[in-house]
């Protein structure tokens, strides 16, 4: 059986003046047969990257931002 991995983003931060987004907080879960893992933790960015406003991104992007941050997605 492979291992399933369920990544989320929990909460993320921004910047009210601008609206990006500097921080995001995510939990992954994995599991592979009858033993489970998990991790919590965070990834920031500078100021004014990623470029998506707060109020228009999706969980999927801010994954993605999270996995090119050097993250290792599995």
């Amino acid at each position: 059986m492979a291992t399933s991995y369920n990544w989320v983003i929990t909460q993320t931060d921004f910047d009210v003046a601008t609206g990006y987004i500097f921080c995001a907080h995510w939990t992954c879960n994995a599991v592979d047969g009858d033993y489970t893992s998990s991790i919590y933790s965070t990834s920031s960015w500078a100021s004014g990257t990623p470029t998506i406003p707060y109020s228009s991104v999706t969980m999927a992007e801010v994954l993605d931002w999270v996995w090119a941050n050097g993250v290792d997605k599995q």
